[in-house]
């Protein structure tokens, strides 16, 4: 524990706070703002040490060895501890000198020269609040979220851990789009407002929407209304036949009353399904 250290406080978890502080009574104790990468550039000129701790209470940094010193063909190295959730993690030990003389040069943090990534199981992640969604009302609920994340789901919870090495990205989780890490940002219509965006390639179970058969007895009805059966059969979403009501509007209106579900595919007689 011979090396400086700075804290960045999201002022999530006083508990490590508190124990790092006990370990590192000297440590220059950072809000979050942007970045790690800036925070290391912004204070790295003040480090008096060879090396230089960057810890966060983001994670449960209690059970961690912060006695490791690099061997000296690694002294060069920036030393990252992750979970196997997120590589680019929130505890590191930084080459000071090293450091200086690349920072300039640097786009991203992860451009350094050489970085040693410590996968360790026993970093257990602070995950960000979780909230269950509906189509119709997420945007809404991103305009009232004050935490800095809140993981959004629609059935099954995913928690993402996102990288704060630089930019703060909106994370989509899964190719259906039905886990979303999402950072508080001032949205006006659409998720989409928010860039960068990092999509992930995860696979989540569809949501499966009612299908509504909308006829008046039309003569093709009944026929197509075979068609379509046989084309769902063995797919998860249930069928609601719609008979008899006149006009369009009323019609509408009819298969979204019988629908259990948040939307439901309308599908009118003179359709014959493929």
């Amino acid at each position: 524990m011979a090396f400086d250290c700075i804290f960045v406080d999201f002022q999530k978890d006083t508990k490590t706070k508190e124990h790092v502080l006990e370990l590192f009574p000297y440590a220059k104790i950072i809000p979050f703002v942007s970045s790690y990468f800036d925070i290391l550039k912004s204070y790295i000129d003040n480090v008096g040490t060879t090396h230089c701790w960057m810890i966060s209470d983001l994670v449960d940094s209690s059970n961690f060895d912060f006695d490791f010193i690099p061997e000296q063909h690694q002294e060069s190295q920036i030393h990252v501890w992750n979970s196997i959730q997120q590589t680019e993690g929130d505890i590191m030990l930084v080459p000071t000198n090293e450091f200086k003389k690349q920072k300039n040069h640097l786009r991203y943090l992860r451009d350094f020269k050489d970085i040693n990534y410590h996968v360790d199981d026993a970093i257990k992640f602070q995950n960000w609040p979780s909230k269950k969604f509906k189509f119709d009302d997420i945007v809404g609920s991103v305009k009232l979220q004050q935490s800095r994340y809140v993981n959004y789901y629609y059935d099954s919870e995913h928690d993402i851990v996102p990288s704060l090495w630089e930019d703060q990205k909106l994370y989509i989780y899964d190719v259906n789009k039905l886990n979303l890490l999402i950072p508080k940002f001032a949205v006006q219509n659409e998720l989409h407002e928010y860039s960068p965006k990092l999509y992930m390639e995860n696979h989540s179970k569809k949501p499966n929407f009612d299908i509504c058969y909308i006829h008046n007895g039309e003569p093709q009805a009944l026929e197509n209304l075979a068609f379509l059966k046989k084309h769902i059969k063995g797919l998860p979403n249930n069928l609601q036949v719609i008979e008899n009501v006149k006009g369009r509007k009323q019609a509408y209106q009819t298969a979204a009353k019988a629908s259990q579900t948040e939307y439901f595919y309308a599908v009118f007689a003179k359709l014959e399904i493929h």
